[in-house]
């Protein structure tokens, strides 16, 4: 009878191990002594409880193309399957005649003429191997609760931190003395108020060389940016689930400096960036246009007269709103009678 060999890991790190080899080499010699021609070797490096498992549907769509009945040949049913979700298509099969499973640890062999009591040895051991996908997972949230409750982050350290073992042996978090103060400066920038995240501290966080923490060590991104301000962990909260709770790790910035840039990301202390104009316009980041309620900004045009102009560019139609020339203002081109009281209501305040 043909064969195929089954060899499956749930994740890339067991595959670094010697785990896809040793089910290999077991199930090759198993081949040998029960006489099956092996035609091909899967390695399935996938979860069997998470997601689609498309590696394995993919060898279920190879058995049935060749058109004749084919052993299935599995270091242990925890290896073929951990769940009953399988179990329906598989068995369709066994029952046609396609597939014959046989699980080395267990010494059980399933084929078309299984009696009853291999049928339910089948399915015994698939529920053992839930259980202890259940008890796992138990044991995770009960870890994971602990560390919560001990103020213990269980995950990849954000940047800034690192992920390092103290003198116990346990995993705890440390200041990255590299990234730590650059993380530092960006939320000061930020709550200048005359920053924008897309523009200003992209270019910044690339000037001062802010990277992330992969392995080819890419500038930050807008996104990037925002989450690092939105995250209430480098002043001192972790949060998990939409809930936050009080860490043990030393904060990068004060609640104060995090609130001060909530507050300018909500826009309710954003400033005006004169500092950064070449030119000394009057007015400038004073004046609001009464129908959009953007500040309007100044820019200086040349034609035929040199004339500095206030523009609302957050308005739709790009229309001018309040134009005037070093305090004295042209009247006779204002396109908004409610820009021009609004402006004389404010002068006369």
């Amino acid at each position: 009878m043909k064969a195929i060999i089954l060899a499956r890991v749930s994740t890339k790190e067991q595959e670094e191990g010697h785990s896809i080899a040793a089910q290999r080499q077991r199930l090759e010699d198993y081949c040998a002594r029960k006489g099956l021609e092996v035609i091909r070797k899967f390695e399935l490096i996938e979860s069997s409880t998470k997601g689609e498992r498309k590696e394995f549907l993919a060898m279920l769509e190879f058995v049935k193309a060749q058109g004749e009945t084919i052993a299935i040949v599995a270091d242990a049913v925890d290896r073929f399957q951990r769940s009953f979700k399988e179990s329906v298509q598989v068995d369709e099969l066994r029952r046609q005649g396609v597939v014959e499973l046989h699980f080395y640890r267990e010494a059980m062999v399933i084929s078309r003429e299984a009696s009853s009591s291999d049928i339910l040895r089948w399915d015994f051991s698939v529920m053992s191997a839930k259980a202890y996908v259940l008890s796992l997972s138990d044991n995770v949230k009960r870890s994971l609760e602990y560390k919560r409750r001990n103020g213990e982050w269980g995950g990849k350290a954000p940047l800034g931190y690192k992920n390092i073992r103290d003198a116990e042996n346990k995993s705890t978090l440390v200041h990255d003395p590299e990234r730590a103060i650059l993380v530092r400066m960006i939320f000061e920038e930020y709550a200048t108020g005359a920053s924008s995240i897309s523009g200003d501290l992209v270019r910044k966080a690339r000037q001062w060389g802010l990277t992330n923490k992969t392995r080819k060590g890419g500038y930050l991104s807008a996104s990037q940016i925002q989450h690092i301000l939105m995250n209430p962990f480098y002043h001192g909260q972790m949060r998990i689930k939409c809930i936050q709770h009080s860490h043990k790790y030393p904060p990068i910035i004060s609640r104060e400096l995090f609130d001060q840039c909530e507050a300018v990301r909500l826009g309710n202390a954003r400033a005006t960036a004169t500092r950064y104009s070449e030119k000394g316009f009057a007015f400038r980041g004073l004046i609001k246009c009464a129908v959009s309620g953007r500040t309007v900004t100044s820019d200086l045009k040349k034609g035929k007269a040199d004339r500095d102009r206030r523009t609302d560019r957050a308005a739709s139609d790009r229309r001018r709103c309040i134009p005037d020339h070093v305090g004295v203002l042209d009247f006779a081109r204002v396109s908004r009678r409610r820009s021009l009281r609004a402006f004389e209501s404010r002068a006369k305040a």
